[in-house]
Protein backbone atom coordinates (compact mmCIF):
# COMPACT_ATOMS: atom_id res chain seq x y z
CA UNK A 1 0.00 0.00 0.00
CA UNK A 2 1.38 3.37 -0.98
CA UNK A 3 1.55 6.51 1.11
CA UNK A 4 -1.36 8.31 -0.63
CA UNK A 5 -3.72 5.36 -0.09
CA UNK A 6 -2.59 4.89 3.52
CA UNK A 7 -3.11 8.62 4.16
CA UNK A 8 -6.60 8.51 2.63
CA UNK A 9 -7.55 5.46 4.71
CA UNK A 10 -6.23 7.14 7.85
CA UNK A 11 -8.10 10.39 7.11
CA UNK A 12 -11.36 8.52 6.45
CA UNK A 13 -10.91 6.56 9.68
CA UNK A 14 -10.41 9.77 11.67
CA UNK A 15 -13.46 11.29 9.97
CA UNK A 16 -15.57 8.22 10.84
CA UNK A 17 -14.47 8.40 14.48
CA UNK A 18 -15.22 12.14 14.60
CA UNK A 19 -18.71 11.72 13.11
CA UNK A 20 -19.43 8.91 15.59
CA UNK A 21 -18.31 11.11 18.49
CA UNK A 22 -20.39 14.10 17.29
CA UNK A 23 -23.52 11.98 16.82
CA UNK A 24 -23.23 10.50 20.32
CA UNK A 25 -22.39 13.88 21.86
CA UNK A 26 -25.47 15.53 20.35
CA UNK A 27 -27.76 12.77 21.56
CA UNK A 28 -26.31 12.93 25.09
CA UNK A 29 -26.56 16.75 25.14
CA UNK A 30 -30.21 16.67 24.07
CA UNK A 31 -31.03 14.16 26.81
CA UNK A 32 -29.02 16.07 29.45
CA UNK A 33 -30.78 19.36 28.67
CA UNK A 34 -34.23 17.86 28.23
CA UNK A 35 -34.20 19.02 24.60
CA UNK A 36 -33.42 22.65 25.42
CA UNK A 37 -30.45 22.94 23.07
CA UNK A 38 -29.81 23.13 19.33
CA UNK A 39 -28.81 20.51 16.79
CA UNK A 40 -27.14 21.88 13.67
CA UNK A 41 -28.28 25.36 14.72
CA UNK A 42 -31.98 24.52 15.08
CA UNK A 43 -34.19 23.29 17.90
CA UNK A 44 -34.11 19.48 17.95
CA UNK A 45 -36.97 17.30 16.78
CA UNK A 46 -37.80 15.01 19.69
CA UNK A 47 -39.88 11.94 20.34
CA UNK A 48 -40.91 10.64 23.75
CA UNK A 49 -40.47 6.89 23.94
CA UNK A 50 -42.73 5.36 26.57
CA UNK A 51 -42.33 1.78 27.66
CA UNK A 52 -43.09 -0.61 30.49
CA UNK A 53 -40.40 -2.78 32.05
CA UNK A 54 -40.89 -6.47 32.80
CA UNK A 55 -41.54 -5.45 36.41
CA UNK A 56 -44.46 -3.26 35.27
CA UNK A 57 -42.64 0.03 35.83
CA UNK A 58 -43.55 2.77 33.31
CA UNK A 59 -40.60 4.73 31.91
CA UNK A 60 -39.90 7.41 29.32
CA UNK A 61 -36.90 8.11 27.13
CA UNK A 62 -36.17 11.24 25.09
CA UNK A 63 -35.31 10.28 21.50
CA UNK A 64 -33.55 12.61 19.08
CA UNK A 65 -35.01 12.72 15.54
CA UNK A 66 -32.91 15.47 13.97
CA UNK A 67 -29.30 15.96 12.97
CA UNK A 68 -27.45 12.70 12.44
CA UNK A 69 -30.22 10.85 14.28
CA UNK A 70 -32.77 12.17 11.79
CA UNK A 71 -30.93 10.30 9.04
CA UNK A 72 -31.13 6.85 10.61
CA UNK A 73 -32.49 5.26 13.78
CA UNK A 74 -29.10 3.96 14.90
CA UNK A 75 -26.87 6.37 13.00
CA UNK A 76 -23.81 5.72 15.15
CA UNK A 77 -23.43 2.24 13.64
CA UNK A 78 -22.60 3.67 10.21
CA UNK A 79 -19.37 5.47 11.20
CA UNK A 80 -18.45 2.60 13.55
CA UNK A 81 -18.74 0.09 10.69
CA UNK A 82 -16.84 2.42 8.37
CA UNK A 83 -14.03 2.76 10.93
CA UNK A 84 -13.90 -1.01 11.46
CA UNK A 85 -13.65 -1.55 7.69
CA UNK A 86 -10.91 1.06 7.40
CA UNK A 87 -8.90 -0.53 10.22
CA UNK A 88 -8.82 -3.70 8.12
CA UNK A 89 -8.50 -2.00 4.71
CA UNK A 90 -4.86 -2.99 4.18
CA UNK A 91 -5.94 -6.65 4.32
CA UNK A 92 -8.60 -6.24 1.61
Amino acid sequence: MGTPLATAIFALGVLAALVNYLADERRQRVRATGGKTTVWGKPPKLLIGRYTTEQGEKKENLLLASGYWGMARHFHYLPELAAAFLWCADDV
